[in-house]
């Protein structure tokens, strides 16, 4: 609600923004998922392979969200 104050960005331009926002916050994202892959070989209660195993399937994911990242229209 915004008592009659006409708003301060249509709802085209909010759509450009997000479309602009939208790579730099996936950016951000996967920065911070990189340093939580590196604290898997952190965790001693697994065995070496289930390490191997959670840090493949990481990589993967992490691929993946740049892969989406660069295919942005």
């Amino acid at each position: 609600n915004l008592d009659g104050i006409d708003a301060p960005y249509s709802l085209e331009a909010l759509h450009q923004l997000s479309d602009v926002l939208y790579p730099h916050c996936a950016l951000f994202f996967i920065s911070n998922y990189m340093s939580g892959l590196a604290t898997l070989d952190i965790n001693a209660g697994i065995s070496d392979e289930e390490k191997a195993n959670r840090k493949e399937v990481a990589i993967d994911k992490l691929i993946g969200a740049f892969e989406d990242i660069l295919t942005i229209d």
